[in-house]
Formats: C-alpha cells, sequence, structure tokens
C-alpha cells in the first residue's frame, strides 16, 4: 500500500507576477497549485504550491508503481478536463 506522503513535495512560494517556466523550457519537476491562480503568464495573487523533482518522483514511483499510476491518471483527468473547457471557450469566442 502506498501513501502520498512518503511524495517527497517541498513547499514552493510563488511570487506575484512570477514567471514558472519559460517556453521552450525542459523542466521535468512536477508543480502543484496549492491555492492563487496561474495564467499562461503569471501568477497571481502571490500564492504557494508544491514542487516534487523527477528524482524524487522517480524513487517514490519505484517503490509505490500503483500510486504512480494513480498519479499520473489523476493528473491526466485533470489535464483532459482543463484542455477541453478551453477549447468550449475558443470555440464560443470564434464562433
Amino acid at each position: 500500500m502506498f501513501h502520498w506522503r512518503h511524495l517527497h513535495l517541498k513547499p514552493y512560494a510563488v511570487p506575484a507576477h512570477a514567471q514558472v517556466f519559460k517556453a521552450g523550457e525542459m523542466d521535468a519537476d512536477l508543480l502543484v497549485l496549492q491555492s492563487g491562480r496561474i495564467t499562461l503568464a503569471t501568477a497571481w495573487p502571490p500564492d504557494t504550491g508544491l514542487r516534487l523533482s523527477r528524482g524524487d518522483f522517480d524513487s517514490w514511483s519505484a517503490q509505490y508503481p500503483q500510486g504512480a499510476l494513480v498519479l499520473m491518471g489523476n493528473l491526466a483527468q485533470v489535464g483532459t478536463r482543463r484542455l477541453a473547457a478551453t477549447t468550449r471557450q475558443l470555440r464560443a469566442v470564434l464562433e
């Protein structure tokens, strides 16, 4: 049995208008926003999140492969829902 607490999530402060990722950047870390809002351009208001390095994820997923599948499946579902919502909004604007 796996526990999420075994993930080595580290606190990550996001200042107002901070650039979290740059275009073309190949960062392999997972950032989880706990509160606040992130746009394509900025994070506003300043808030916090959690950061999971690729190395820590790889170590955890080797020990808890079922947990890694659950986590990745949940991320895929969230991404799919958000992409669908964005697609609907774009279609409404273009019509």
